[in-house]
């Protein structure tokens, strides 16, 4: 479970008519109390530090993350044996599954088995036409005009 799945979403505000009410009080020490005695008509939630500290949390959590990279691996055998029509397109898939996406238009940049791309990564890589992020299933979907014959890798930022 995420953090994120902890926080609260039901906050309500205190509701009143009139003006505000106040009663002070002298205390035997010299000092003064303040009460609230306006007349609410709806009791508004307290939203106290814990309520912070967890948002911050979960800020924290998506901001890391989306500061992140996770390289994502195309295997050349993981693409459709047949085409699917894409805006007229007939186009080649391939569906990788993700623990998280934070963007619904994640920045992909490409990869390499090594240091840089070889000439077959490269000609793979001109291959593909589209990458589309589905944020509520956690998949993203690959498109190619031809069926690629090499691994690609890509590098995803805001994927977890």
């Amino acid at each position: 479970m995420a953090y994120s799945d902890t926080l609260r979403t039901d906050y309500v505000d205190a509701v009143w008519s009139g003006e505000r009410k106040f009663r002070f009080t002298q205390n035997s020490d010299n000092t003064t109390s303040v009460s609230d005695v306006t007349e609410y008509s709806v009791e508004g939630d307290v939203l106290g530090s814990a309520d912070f500290n967890l948002t911050n949390v979960v800020i924290q959590e998506v901001e890391n993350a989306s500061m992140s990279f996770r390289r994502i691996t195309l295997p050349a055998s993981g693409w459709s044996s047949g085409t699917y029509n894409v805006n007229g397109m007939a186009l080649y898939r391939q569906i990788i599954t993700v623990t998280a996406i934070y963007n619904e238009h994640p920045i992909l940049s490409l990869g390499a088995a090594g240091t840089v791309p070889t000439y077959d990564e490269e000609a793979a890589y001109s291959l593909l036409k589209a990458a589309v992020a589905n944020t509520s299933n956690n998949k993203i979907t690959f498109y190619a005009v031809a069926r690629p014959t090499t691994t690609m890798y890509i590098i995803a930022k805001e994927v977890k």
